[in-house]
């Protein structure tokens, strides 16, 4: 079997699919059993999603940010065929910059944060880390029961269990483009 490229390991995936691969998961025992945890809830063969079997192909992907790092995650997801672009939409503090980078990819622009949220399965955090908690707050209480991938290097577990209520499942990431 061949190892997954850097774009399918970061975009096309997620760490506890990693393992599944064969790429080595941190050896962090808090980290990894959290990530255990929500493994156990979300992923596999379909996602659980408010107490029903999702396949990957009904799986909707929302990303809060949508600059260099939310493009090359939404660019591995389309390059891995993992997600369609009918599957994934993005909010941006510059809308207008944000529908000519959308629409190349087919994907839908949402107007904020809580469009977004509203609309997704996974929702993808690509914002700077000091914004992250300003971001967060005005759709906290919509994240119950979605999952939160993070890639705002530095925003830990215990900073998200501090900014979100229960019910969220949060999932930092550190990111390393090419």
């Amino acid at each position: 079997s061949r190892r997954p490229s850097e774009v399918e390991m970061f975009a096309g995936t997620v760490i506890p699919m990693a393992a599944r691969h064969g790429i080595p998961v941190p050896a962090n025992t808090f980290l990894y059993e959290k990530i255990k945890k929500i493994e156990a809830s979300y992923c596999g063969k379909s996602y659980m999603y408010r107490g029903s079997d999702m396949t990957r192909e009904e799986v909707k992907t929302g990303f809060i940010g949508f600059g260099t790092m939310g493009q090359a995650i939404a660019d591995g997801f389309l390059y891995t065929h993992k997600l369609k672009p009918s599957q994934m939409c993005a909010c941006a503090v510059n809308y207008e910059k944000l529908k000519k980078n959308t629409e190349k990819r087919g994907m839908k622009a949402c107007r904020d944060s809580q469009e977004v949220v509203e609309q997704a399965d996974i929702v993808v955090l690509a914002v700077k880390p000091w914004m992250a908690g300003a971001v967060l707050e005005p759709v906290k209480g919509l994240l119950a029961g979605k999952i939160l991938w993070s890639v705002a290097a530095g925003v830990m577990f215990d900073d998200f269990e501090e900014m979100l209520g229960p019910g969220t499942h949060p999932i930092p990431a550190i990111p390393s483009t090419p």
